[in-house]
């Protein structure tokens, strides 16, 4: 396990560093904890909770990377900027083969202390509209989205697609944009992850060098998160849209979900539907379903869900051998060679993610945000044992807490 050194500046920005030896190059990320499903919270600013409409932490982000001017800073300077929006936080990245430094201060010193006018707010309205227009043909999404609405109920934030929809995004001002900007975007609140072959030494010495201060808008918040509906809909939510063959998605929610939890989930997951299984590879096989059946399982800070979907080519002869499959489950369990199998999957994705630097970046610094660590999550996968899977199962994948959102082509409306 990498050495990670941890130290907080003067202006109360966290900076985490890890030491990878061997690449080219290095990747800063900066990460915000303002996320899609923060949809009320309170600042020392105000005594009132404070409500906006969904979509305003990804059209923040927008105007963020343009208002910072990232865009001219890497195409000047040859490096690689993202941005990204989740349920729970906004995260930006600078990926760079030399000058780290001067991509350093950038970051540290260009996200802050922003303004945003009314011209730019505009424009970033109308990129959104384009990109909410674009998911309407995206069917894993739709299907995604039908069935957080399904799961939790239409009032809860999870229901709403992360950059919101379009009446939504026309309800965002300017006003509620930079209200969020001064609670959220502070150095105290954030966290910076510098990740590459770089002296950690030499690191400190530059951020220190930067004389960063504290910002104007020093402020302290609460996130006030809203309940889950307690009950889930019953029957399976059903659309019509220009799909080829049906498309499923039937998942199951929890909530609070520990470090521990979230593997037993990520292992239960690909122990029952990993490419591996004979229950895959079989469906594949006799045209159950199509290639691109896989699982899902996101975990949030208050909030987790694991979901199989893809495209089946008989909903009938699908869901006869899917129940028939977690009924046999229920009732025998997994073998340990299953088990095996299922960890063998969930360790080799870790691995994958983790050699690639961007990817590795990401996941740490989101697991971060969350109090958890990345690099723990292999020695957690390898101590679960048969007993934990098999509680998992009975527990979550059962008519009580599971749900599913069937997509049909249109000539069958």
């Amino acid at each position: 396990m990498m050495a990670t050194k941890t130290f907080r500046l003067d202006n109360g920005l966290r900076v985490s560093f890890i030491p990878k030896k061997g690449y080219k190059h290095t990747v800063l990320t900066m990460v915000v904890p303002f996320g899609s499903v923060h949809r009320t919270f309170r600042s020392t600013a105000t005594t009132d909770d404070i409500k906006t409409p969904a979509g305003l932490a990804h059209f923040l982000e927008h105007l963020v990377f343009e208002a910072s001017g990232m865009n001219t800073h890497v195409l000047s300077s040859g490096a690689e900027a993202s941005a990204l929006t989740t349920h729970d936080m906004t995260i930006y990245e600078l990926a760079c083969t030399d000058s780290v430094q001067q991509h350093l201060s950038f970051l540290v010193k260009g996200l802050t202390n922003l303004s945003f006018s009314d011209a730019l707010v505009e424009k970033e309205r109308q990129v959104i509209q384009s990109e909410i227009d674009l998911f309407q043909e995206d069917f894993a999404t739709i299907s995604m989205q039908q069935w957080t609405e399904g799961m939790y109920g239409s009032m809860h934030p999870l229901s709403v697609d992360i950059a919101g929809t379009t009446e939504s995004v026309k309800q965002i001002q300017r006003q509620q944009l930079e209200h969020a900007y001064h609670t959220f975007y502070q150095p105290e609140h954030m966290q910076l992850l510098i990740v590459g072959d770089i002296e950690a030494s030499i690191m400190i010495q530059t951020l220190e060098s930067l004389g960063v201060s504290k910002t104007e808008h020093q402020t302290s918040y609460s996130i006030c998160m809203e309940s889950a509906s307690t009950s889930k809909k019953v029957s399976p939510t059903v659309l019509h849209l220009p799909v080829p063959v049906p498309f499923i998605r039937w998942g199951y929610r929890e909530q609070n979900v520990t470090f521990e939890q979230m593997c037993v989930a990520q292992v239960t997951l690909a122990t029952l539907f990993g490419k591996h299984t004979s229950f895959v590879q079989r469906g594949i096989a006799d045209e159950w379903f199509a290639q691109n059946f896989h699982y899902d399982y996101r975990q949030h800070l208050a909030y987790g869900y694991g979901t199989i979907a893809g495209y089946v080519f008989d909903l009938e002869t699908f869901y006869d051998h899917f129940e028939k499959y977690i009924e046999r489950v229920r009732h025998r369990g997994v073998t340990q060679a299953e088990l095996v199998d299922g960890k063998k999957e969930v360790i080799s994705y870790f691995f994958q993610e983790r050699d690639v630097l961007r990817r590795f970046s990401l996941h740490t610094a989101a697991y971060q945000v969350k109090g958890y660590d990345f690099e723990s999550l292999i020695p957690t996968v390898e101590k679960i044992e048969l007993t934990q899977v098999q509680s998992y199962v009975e527990s979550h994948m059962n008519a009580k807490h599971t749900h599913a959102v069937h997509i049909f082509p249109l000539e069958h409306a």
